[in-house]
């Protein structure tokens, strides 16, 4: 048993199975009631119609920390034919930001692809997730040398961000962390992706 618990020998089935005969135990007993609703719900939703999206804790906008993409508060069952072409997909909720008030209303949640394709080759078109002083900030970019171009901001009265971003030593995929391929009122409250940009 020593040698088990330092990690030198592992049990055989046979042995782990009697074990937990001996103790009364099954494996579900062994799974957090979390974990075990975690792993039934991801496998339900495995199917060829949806995939699981991770909903991150936190918010983007001027006054919050950019949101941790492995802090994942639950998962959201999103269908598969909605972004079949994007990989990495996340959730975030979208904080009050006055550059965004035009363009995407009363948007409650972003949907983020983290695809370097989409993060190195900008399109004036699309919008961005981008780090920019410890902040989450949603924004159109165009890339001119070695800057980043925030763009129609200088027409916002009041408007307090960057104009432009240096990147100089910086990385690219360092300040824009993820294309924004949707917006939209809570898809969990409204059961879906109600607004697409």
């Amino acid at each position: 048993m020593h040698n088990v618990l330092k990690g030198v020998r592992g049990f055989s089935t046979d042995f782990g199975d009697a074990l937990l005969t001996g103790l009364d135990f099954s494996v579900v007993d062994l799974i957090e009631t979390d974990e075990l609703g975690f792993a039934l719900e991801q496998r339900r939703c495995r199917s060829l119609h949806s995939r699981m999206v991770p909903v991150l804790r936190g918010r983007l906008g001027p006054d919050a920390p950019f949101p941790s993409w492995e802090d994942v508060i639950e998962w959201f069952p999103l269908p598969r034919t909605s972004f079949e072409n994007s990989g990495r997909l996340a959730m975030v909720e979208v904080g009050e930001d006055a550059a965004l008030a035009r363009a995407f209303g009363r948007a409650e949640f972003a949907l983020l692809s983290r695809d370097e394709p989409g993060r190195i080759t900008l399109s004036g078109r699309h919008w961005y997730a981008i780090q920019w002083g410890g902040a989450g900030l949603i924004r159109q970019l165009r890339r001119e040398n070695q800057r980043l171009i925030v763009l129609g901001q200088s027409m916002l009265t009041g408007y307090e961000g960057p104009t432009h971003l240096e990147l100089q030593d910086i990385p690219q995929l360092r300040i824009v962390r993820a294309q924004v391929v949707w917006a939209g009122k809570d898809p969990r409250a409204v059961r879906g992706l109600s607004r697409w940009i």
